[in-house]
């Protein structure tokens, strides 16, 4: 696959301003996004076992991508789970792929209504859901090795190009990126990358192909003014893990040992 280290130059093709706006997510330069159905990957292989424990976050003003990690934990972002109030509508839905049906959906949805805590400035939320859906799905471990140090990323999360088919649904899907070094946004807690991702993907994990652990939440994008409308932009942006790990150590002890920890 081609570095995306080359997709300003592509994206020059449709872009006539350089003002930089946020966005809740982006597809990077191309025009098509590079995302694929989780369902084409090796049913044995890592990634598809990893995309397991990742599902379509419903809840009562819309909807996110959350993953397990533990047997009963789901991580998303704090700006999809607010407060203890909006948890009360929360439902994780995982297998809402490709080829399956609305009884598929309600097969494999869990109410998640247990408000654990979050964490504004990192940017995420922890929530609790009934019968303990990590027995069947499996669970994700997290990484407390400094993002920075990777350079491959993959993304799994909840989505489909509704902006140019509002029609689509929102399958679990599978984005490959790099990190990138962009300057828009770069802070300490966070790093960029290329994973095309569009709102809806929020509280995706981040995960290192080298040991197949999250290192970071998908959070936020960035496009050009123009091409707001199509959801293509220049970079994504997520929050470091080995920090939400710290944070969560800190915060919120009493749940430390149910959580794999790499």
């Amino acid at each position: 696959m081609e570095k995306k280290s080359t997709f300003l130059t592509i994206l020059l093709f449709f872009i006539t301003s350089s003002a930089f706006s946020s966005f809740d997510k982006a597809i990077i330069g191309d025009f098509e996004p590079d995302w694929f159905s989780v369902t084409n990957l090796d049913k044995s292989g890592i990634e598809f076992l990893n995309s397991r424990s990742v599902g379509y976050l419903k809840k009562s003003d819309g909807r996110c991508t959350g993953f397990l990690i533990s047997e009963d934990i789901v991580m998303t972002n704090h700006h999809c789970i607010e407060n203890a109030t909006l948890a009360t509508s929360a439902k994780m839905i995982f297998n809402v792929i490709e080829g399956t049906t609305r009884n598929d959906w309600e097969k494999s949805t869990y109410e998640c209504k247990t408000f654990i805590g979050n964490n504004d400035l990192l940017d995420y939320s922890l929530i609790r859901c009934d019968g303990k859906p990590g027995k069947k799905y499996g669970h994700l471990t997290l990484s407390e090795t400094d993002a920075d140090e990777f350079d491959e990323v993959y993304l799994i999360h909840q989505n489909c190009d509704y902006k140019t088919n509002k029609r689509c649904y929102r399958q679990k899907v599978i984005s490959r990126g790099f990190l990138d070094p962009h300057p828009k946004h770069k802070k300490e807690h966070n790093f960029n990358h290329t994973a095309d991702t569009l709102s809806g993907s929020s509280g995706a994990p981040i995960i290192g192909p080298t040991k197949n652990t999250v290192i970071g939440i998908h959070y936020n994008g960035y496009y050009e003014n123009q091409n707001r409308d199509l959801g293509r932009g220049v970079i994504n942006s997520a929050m470091k893990m080995n920090l939400i790990v710290k944070d969560i150590r800190e915060k919120f002890p009493e749940i430390i040992d149910e959580i794999s920890i790499d």
